[in-house]
């Protein structure tokens, strides 16, 4: 990976936005590999390359390397800071109306393992919930993709495995005990602000 990056910058320039998209890959995969502190430059490195001018919009990418500084520095143990680009990154989503992917969904379920932690569980259930309502959506989606393709065979191999999944909030309900029991996720934003 580290000879692709090296590639791409000399074919692109170290400003450009591939050679930013792989850096970011690259200190991503160091991280998963528990190098956390040498990704962290890298990863800082690829944010100011991403990073968008004033009035520029905000790219799926930028917030890849939020969601993956939160990472390193959540492995780094600088939980305020992971928090803050957690947080950033959802931001930027929101803005961007860019909301119904797994990536929005991480993120939201970081931020709650950051509340949950630091004493805020009302928070982090909403948060939790939220998350799990991105997944179902998404879930959803994929059963009727499968469905329309003629996958009926297949859907009926996991269905059972499916059947006996819960969601991660209703799973780890007794973390939250102090938190309101509430009909939907309308309800919990309201009653965790």
């Amino acid at each position: 990976m580290k000879s692709v990056t090296e590639i791409v910058r000399k074919k692109f320039g170290d400003q450009s936005p591939i050679f930013a998209y792989f850096l970011m890959n690259y200190a991503a995969s160091m991280g998963n590999l528990g190098q956390a502190k040498a990704a962290l430059p890298l990863l800082e490195q690829s944010e100011k390359i991403m990073r968008p001018q004033e009035k520029e919009p905000v790219s799926n990418d930028y917030i890849g390397v939020l969601r993956n500084l939160g990472t390193c520095h959540e492995h780094l143990g600088n939980k305020k800071k992971a928090l803050r680009f957690y947080e950033k990154a959802l931001t930027l989503s929101q803005k961007n109306a860019d909301t119904e992917n797994g990536l929005y969904s991480f993120l939201l379920i970081a931020v709650a393992d950051l509340q949950s932690s630091n004493g805020k569980p009302k928070k982090a259930f909403a948060r939790y919930v939220a998350a799990d309502s991105v997944y179902r959506r998404l879930t959803d989606r994929s059963f009727s993709v499968l469905s329309d393709a003629g996958r009926e065979a297949f859907l009926e191999s996991i269905r059972p495995e499916m059947e006996r999944w819960h969601t991660f909030a209703w799973r780890n309900v007794k973390r939250f005990l102090k938190s309101p029991v509430c009909c939907s996720t309308t309800n919990c934003r309201k009653k965790a602000s």
